[in-house]
């Protein structure tokens, strides 16, 4: 959901040794880097993003109308100690991402500590965080999560994938029957470009997954009023934001238990590799 620019990371080497260096981690090993090749680590599924003290568990999906507390994990791999400042926001599902806050908390972290949880949590209840907007609670939601500090301040990005300060995690994954069509909102929005590619593709993981067969993800603009494989091409007005549907065919004989990862990628139409300003990743799991 966040959109794709490149973070200050290129200074960050020769920042190390007199500054704070945050880290939102995704590994025991994540060194801020953002330059990961292990197919295990997903960009939308932060492990230091802390529902009630633990990382998400997809099996228990949150009750829409119970109270959680949110908390991240930091470290700081820098030489100075600092005042963190940790932002937490929640969206619905959209491939650009818009800042809705749903708290912040500022605390004390050491010079280079491993990773340290925020001692205050933050409350949040989706279906009141949602209602405040008017909206319904959705079946799929995401959190995101920004630290700063004054001598290592977050960029503004909101880019999870190749910034350190920030870290994203999708909940609710959807849990779906042989055989059942899985209709998917969501929203594209113009980031100032106007013509666009919207993709949709399964993630290939390590484990064994539930495979789609081809034609049985299809991207679907109700503008248009015709379901597309792979790929869409779609031109917004300045500023315009347009919901749009991801329609996942669940085979017949798809195994109890088995589960997969989707993506919905948007990029900027004929951009050099077709590189994502924005992407929602989903979890699809077959019912035992």
């Amino acid at each position: 959901m966040a959109r794709q620019r490149n973070g200050h990371d290129a200074n960050d080497e020769k920042k190390r040794p007199d500054t704070p260096f945050l880290v939102v981690p995704y590994t025991p090993s994540d060194n801020g880097a953002r330059t990961w090749t292990d197919p295990n680590v997903v960009y939308y599924e932060c492990p230091s993003i802390l529902i009630d003290h633990d990382p998400y568990d997809p099996a228990n999906p949150l009750d829409p109308d119970t109270l959680v507390k949110l908390s991240v994990k930091v470290r700081n791999l820098g030489a100075l100690s600092c005042l963190v400042t940790a932002r937490f926001y929640c969206n619905s599902p959209a491939t650009a991402w818009t800042p809705r806050v749903v708290g912040s908390t500022t605390f004390l972290i050491g010079a280079q500590t491993g990773p340290t949880e925020s001692p205050t949590a933050i409350d949040f209840t989706p279906s009141e965080y949602f209602g405040r907007f008017g909206l319904p609670t959705p079946d799929h939601f995401c959190f995101f999560v920004e630290v700063t500090t004054s001598l290592d301040p977050a960029p503004g990005t909101y880019n999870a994938v190749k910034d350190r300060h920030y870290g994203q995690q999708n909940v609710l994954a959807h849990t779906v029957q042989a055989a059942q069509r899985l209709v998917i909102p969501f929203d594209v929005s113009d980031l100032g470009d106007q013509r666009y590619e919207i993709r949709l593709r399964q993630l290939e993981t390590s484990e064994p997954v539930l495979f789609f067969p081809e034609g049985s993800l299809r991207l679907f603009d109700p503008s248009v009023g015709q379901a597309v494989t792979g790929s869409m091409e779609v031109t917004l007005e300045a500023g315009e934001i347009r919901g749009v549907q991801a329609v996942i065919d669940v085979p017949d004989d798809a195994s109890p238990g088995s589960a997969a990862k989707v993506l919905i990628e948007q990029s900027v139409q004929g951009s050099e590799k077709g590189e994502p300003v924005g992407a929602i990743g989903v979890t699809v799991v077959v019912s035992s």
